[in-house]
């Protein structure tokens, strides 16, 4: 009987225990979405007060005004601080920096955003200082990006040209006039330097695709016939390892394509896309000059190809 009594009486002491813990607020008048601020002494709503992972109620001592105010008038004191720590701990705040902007990049992104417009002539003036005192610095950085990073500057520098091509050209054309005693000076001390690279680039599908365009243009013009650009579609050839020869059908390497004209310039054919095939090198050489209904592949004439 006495166990009875005394498993009842525990049963409703714990009862109460966690009645009081629940309704708290109800008991002794506590809110529970209030705090008060040891610093001004004033009860304020959670939302004014930070975070802080570390406490028991997960939010700070201090309420977000009187941290402000502390911080205004200690700012120099916590500057030299954070610097000291920075110094002590660069491998971990680099750590810790990188985490963040991987999980918050969005968000980084905005206030970085939002703190440039506010403070645009503030930022500028750090930027220009801190260019001044690094010099060597920022080169070394630069020049290692720009190594590590090779194919993908080149194909950002390819779209942004395509994006903004006049624009490029015009900004080049000015260059050269107000640069032109520069550019003359630069090309005295590095003339052999630019004959090997220029001559590089020529040997190469690309330069020699360059070669002849200029040749196939000037040869359309003396016999007056039209002339229409297919550059676009010339490099896209040349990006490409292997292409079909439009005569015999067959898959050949890049560097046997020659572009070649279905009715020959010398004939009277235009310098047009229409006109123009991908052909092998063996097929141009054989077809020369003559006409699709001459000029026989395989034992037959290439229109019944």
């Amino acid at each position: 009987m006495k166990t009875l009594t005394l498993r009842y009486a525990m049963s409703c002491l714990t009862a109460s225990l966690l009645i009081v813990h629940i309704e708290g607020s109800f008991f002794y008048g506590i809110d529970m979405n209030k705090k008060k601020c040891p610093k001004c002494g004033e009860v304020k709503n959670v939302s004014g007060f930070n975070k802080n992972r570390t406490s028991k109620d997960g939010l700070g001592g201090w309420c977000r005004m009187c941290l402000h105010e502390y911080n205004k008038e200690h700012s120099e004191e916590i500057k030299e601080k954070s610097k000291r720590y920075y110094k002590d701990n660069i491998e971990k705040c680099k750590e810790h920096r990188k985490k963040y902007y991987s999980e918050n990049s969005e968000v980084a992104k905005e206030r970085s955003i939002r703190y440039y417009q506010d403070n645009k002539e503030e930022v500028l003036e750090k930027n220009k200082e801190y260019r001044k005192k690094n010099v060597e610095k920022l080169k070394e950085r630069s020049k290692k990006y720009r190594e590590d990073h090779k194919e993908k500057l080149k194909i950002k520098r390819k779209q942004r040209y395509k994006e903004h091509s006049d624009e490029a050209k015009a900004y080049s054309k000015e260059y050269n006039k107000t640069h032109s005693e520069l550019i003359k000076k630069y090309k005295e001390e590095h003339a052999e330097e630019i004959r090997i690279r220029w001559k590089n680039y020529y040997k190469s599908p690309a330069g020699k695709a360059v070669v002849h365009r200029k040749d196939r243009r000037r040869r359309a013009l003396l016999n007056n016939c039209e002339h229409r650009d297919y550059s676009e579609w010339e490099k896209e050839l040349y990006s490409k390892k292997t292409f079909k020869c439009y005569w015999c059908k067959k898959i050949k390497p890049i560097e046997e394509l020659h572009i070649d004209h279905v009715i020959a310039i010398s004939r009277h054919g235009d310098d047009t896309p229409e006109n123009t095939v991908a052909s092998c090198k063996g097929c141009n050489l054989r077809k020369s000059a003559r006409l699709p209904s001459e000029f026989v592949v395989n034992g037959q004439p290439s229109l019944n190809i």
